[in-house]
């Protein structure tokens, strides 16, 4: 076997069967391979080499349903800029999601869509017993390891930036927004601390899940009280649902307890 011989053999795609070369489709951890244009339908922070054929199609229908919770939602946008560069953080804190849009992941068919409750604290030095032990050693807490990097190229000058953060995902251990060393370090630095406000979100997000899981047990125990006195049910599920609709402020015309009382 010549020494370039596996550059130019092809293999089939293991989603749509397309034979393609070495630059132009990526291996998957049970050792099957996906082509480019099919990987464009995944997270395109999802490391394909972390993931089997079977999760990867689960990764697919991940993202179509990550686009459609963000349809018509309202949403707080922080962007970074610089030329025809640009980076985007958009929070959907009603839906407790929130996305980051690059030039980088342009080619991806959806941007991106990460759970605030997904972003954990970890020890990064852990990662090779995890891979090598099967333990996983992050931790649930109520601090998230967001931080900024100075990249330095070999003769000390900026490099460019890195934020990055752990997350919760077999596929994505860590995400990394990458940074050009053209973009104004006090701009950088004033996007990180926006970037940051996604732990805030959490919190938010966290508290009114915990709101709305009381209202739902507080709507059954109306509901049962009704029917035990002969009060009126219908009554009770529509208080229910307009508590709903209070704690979710009022910024969805229908959020997600709310459907549950219709």
């Amino acid at each position: 076997m010549g020494l370039f011989d596996g550059v130019f053999k092809k293999e089939a795609c293991a989603v749509c069967g397309k034979e393609v070369g070495m630059l132009s489709r990526s291996k998957l951890q049970d050792k099957q391979y996906i082509c480019d244009d099919c990987r464009k339908n995944i997270n395109p922070f999802i490391r394909s080499d972390y993931i089997t054929l079977e999760e990867f199609r689960q990764a697919v229908r991940q993202a179509e349903q990550d686009q459609k919770l963000l349809e018509n939602a309202p949403s707080d946008s922080s962007y970074l800029q610089h030329g025809s560069e640009s980076i985007a953080v958009k929070h959907y804190y009603t839906k407790g999601v929130f996305t980051i849009q690059s030039n980088r992941h342009r080619n991806a068919k959806y941007p991106p869509v990460f759970y605030y409750n997904e972003v954990r604290p970890y020890d990064p030095s852990a990662n090779f017993v995890e891979k090598q032990m099967g333990s996983d050693p992050r931790r649930l807490g109520n601090m998230n390891l967001i931080t900024l990097e100075e990249k330095h190229a070999s003769d000390g000058t900026n490099d460019g930036w890195t934020i990055q953060f752990p997350y919760n995902h077999k596929g994505i251990r860590n995400v990394q927004i990458e940074i050009g060393k053209d973009f104004d370090a006090n701009e950088v630095k004033a996007f990180y601390d926006r970037v940051r406000s996604t732990a805030r979100w959490r919190e938010n997000t966290k508290s009114m899940q915990r709101e709305q899981e009381m209202n739902m047990m507080n709507t059954f125990s109306d509901v049962l009280k009704a029917k035990m006195t002969g009060g009126n049910v219908d009554e009770a599920l529509a208080k229910g649902k307009q508590r709903a609709e209070d704690i979710a402020n009022g910024k969805e015309k229908e959020g997600f307890f709310s459907k549950f009382f219709s």
